[in-house]
């Protein structure tokens, strides 16, 4: 039967018992056409309303703005409003389009460790979109430098950070990140190469390749491991304000000292406030340096006399501060500990083979 939809819903209505006050079980076309657009404009009328707060808040800093600096404010906020907005439909577009469009992603740069401990690290990194529908994720490996074990996977996600943890003290490690989609993996990036810091032993100091070291408030101690022999004059000690050498005097004219320490200082210090001496027995048995000394080391310099260096140190603004390291480059300590709570359930490091 050929009839149009009007035809066919009068004949459904004239067919039908009804009294004068019921309602007809199937609308009129017209009257749900604009049910529809006026359900639709409702809905666009609840979302704008609903940034109407947002907006009068994020606008309230204006009261105190240049105006050079509200064009600046109004031009962020009103990308970042975009941005929320506009997100979750290119990311559908890119989902379902991705793997028809997408290509092979760009290799991440700037891999940095923004904040490290004695046991995590925050690793950071940049990477451009090569094209609209990729849908990129990043692979986070770092791998101990001294050790045979081989990369490990810390983290697979769409994140450019993430908080390493379960780390070990005073441990070289290298970090690499690549990025993953659908059409294959990025290059690796620059391996970035970090140390974690050391404990601090019992007066905040810590151990160097030829030294140990604790400070006071007002002064740096280091304990130098010297042959027997080495008399005062075989003694190199060159002090500035940044800067600090330590070598002891070759034997013959035509071989260079042997360098004991020697580079940029953590911070200022005193130069007429250095104090040095001769002394036979192992310093480091003393409570300032507990848990420093082993039975291996103590062997190997038992036929050796110590070199006692003391110097000021000078105040850094308004404060006298407190050292992480004594030269650029040497191995630091850790001065503010985590609280060990803050890595319960962070198995990052032991869980991925």
């Amino acid at each position: 039967m050929d009839t149009s939809l009007g035809d066919t819903l009068t004949e459904q209505l004239e067919g039908s018992a009804m009294g004068e006050d019921q309602v007809p079980a199937i609308m009129d076309p017209n009257a749900a056409l604009l049910k529809m657009v006026s359900q639709k404009f409702m809905q666009l009328f609840v979302i704008l309303v609903s940034f109407v707060p947002l907006i009068i808040v994020a606008f309230k800093p204006f009261e105190t703005m240049a105006w050079e600096d509200r064009v600046k404010y109004a031009r962020k906020h009103f990308r970042e409003v975009g941005s929320y907005m506009i997100s979750p439909v290119t990311d559908t577009i890119r989902y379902f389009l991705g793997s028809r469009f997408a290509t092979v992603p760009n290799v991440p740069y700037g891999v940095k460790v923004t904040g490290k401990t004695y046991q995590k690290m925050h690793v950071s990194w940049k990477c451009d979109y090569k094209s609209f529908f990729n849908v990129d994720e990043y692979e986070l490996n770092v791998k101990e430098m001294d050790s045979e074990r081989g990369w490990r996977v810390l983290h697979v996600g769409d994140h450019k950070q993430f908080m390493v943890t379960l780390l070990d003290k005073d441990t070289r490690y290298k970090i690499r990140v690549r990025t993953i989609n659908k059409k294959g993996s990025s290059d690796w990036s620059e391996e970035l190469h970090v140390r974690t810091p050391q404990t601090p032993n019992a007066k905040k100091g810590g151990k160097g390749e030829k030294y140990d070291w604790h400070q006071s408030s007002h002064d740096v101690t280091l304990m130098l491991p010297v042959p027997k022999d080495t008399k005062a004059k075989d003694i190199i000690f060159d002090l500035k304000t940044q800067h600090i050498k330590l070598a002891i005097k070759a034997k013959n004219e035509d071989s260079n000292p042997e360098i004991l320490l020697e580079g940029k200082l953590f911070a200022p210090v005193h130069t007429e406030g250095q104090f040095w001496e001769f002394t036979d027995h192992d310093p480091r048995g003393t409570a300032q340096f507990v848990g420093l000394r082993n039975t291996e080391e103590a062997m190997k310099n038992k036929d050796k006399k110590w070199l006692y260096v003391e110097i000021e140190k000078a105040a850094w603004g308004t404060k006298m501060p407190t050292w992480r390291y004594i030269v650029e480059g040497d191995p630091e300590i850790e001065l503010s500990l985590p609280d060990d709570l803050d890595l319960l359930g962070n198995k990052q490091w032991g869980n991925h083979g």
